[in-house]
């Protein structure tokens, strides 16, 4: 029986291996096969190529946004604010003068630094938490007293998955790797992917095993990573500017959503503030009234009602 039951179960490992093998080179050859098709309409239509590579890089150039960046100059007796977040602390689509850092500055006379990044996240202010270039860019300017990262629901997909893609445009010849990060001796530490995952996760980024087994290797449950991630940027920030408290402002994105009860509970928990965007506005966001022109991205009006609502909060 025993022999039987070994005999069945090579039989099926065996024939697992085969139809995952089959399948690995269906998908790899089906990616090509679209990247080919468009590439022949892209060069008719003079448009930018695709391109396919297989190398683990860092998660985004930094480089490439310090021009973007601004640091609004105050009064040099007040404590600075540190912002941090994506293209709504960015200000997409808005005048430099339209941001929640620049009103900040503008209302009550604080340096602040406006550390968004377009398309980034919480692991982009990783980079500059550990990044010697950051904090000669903030050296002259006064120590700050708040830390503040601003969070939408699309960070929660940014930080899940550690691939983007395996098809990009041809001038980002590479797909998009994010490492994981740990707070480790008072250090922040940058945790490559396993060599061993990468045929797993070039399935998950070619369409169809997404929804079968190659999905456990991208996600990790991503509440608890969002904590995690939270945790080490608080205890960082404490490390780093002693004197400032780390503060989040969870703003609805397109999908109208804020962060999921357990999350905050936990963040209350580890005495971590979040403010509600629209409780600092004191009126909800969502219609086009406070949304940029792509109906997505807050407007200047929206980030001055935030403003005022932040002041009063914190007492700036």
């Amino acid at each position: 029986m025993k022999k039987i039951i070994l005999s069945n179960l090579l039989i099926f490992f065996f024939l697992f291996c085969i139809v995952e093998l089959a399948s690995y080179l269906y998908i790899k050859y089906n990616a090509k096969e679209y990247m080919d098709n468009y590439n022949k309409a892209a060069k008719e239509a003079n448009l930018t190529l695709l391109t396919q590579r297989y190398a683990p890089i860092r998660i985004i150039d930094q480089d490439k946004f310090d021009n973007w960046r601004a640091i609004d100059y105050g009064d040099k007796d007040k404590p600075s604010i540190l912002f941090f977040g994506c293209s709504y602390i960015y200000g997409f689509l808005n005048d430099k003068n339209e941001t929640l850092p620049y009103y900040i500055t503008e209302r009550t006379g604080r340096t602040t630094v406006n550390r968004g990044v377009p398309g980034g996240c919480i692991l982009n202010m990783f980079h500059d938490l550990r990044s010697e270039t950051f904090y000669n860019q903030i050296k002259d300017i006064p120590e700050p007293d708040y830390v503040i990262y601003m969070w939408i629901n699309d960070h929660l997909n940014r930080i899940a998955n550690p691939y983007t893609s395996t098809v990009t445009y041809v001038d980002c010849p590479f797909y998009e790797v994010k490492p994981d990060w740990e707070y480790k001796d008072g250090k922040l530490v940058e945790i490559p992917i396993q060599k061993w995952k990468l045929p797993f996760y070039a399935l998950y980024c070619s369409k169809a095993w997404h929804y079968l087994y190659a999905e456990k290797f991208a996600f990790e449950d991503r509440n608890s990573k969002m904590l995690r991630y939270f945790i080490t940027a608080r205890n960082i920030c404490k490390d780093k500017f002693p004197k400032a408290e780390f503060i989040i402002i969870e703003y609805k994105d397109g999908s109208f959503s804020y962060m999921r009860p357990e999350l905050k509970n936990a963040l209350k928990k580890e005495n971590i503030r979040v403010f509600n965007a629209e409780d600092l506005a004191g009126h909800e966001l969502e219609n086009d009234k406070w949304r940029a022109n792509d109906q997505e991205h807050p407007n200047g009006k929206a980030f001055s009602d935030i403003a005022d609502g932040l002041i009063k909060q914190l007492k700036l």
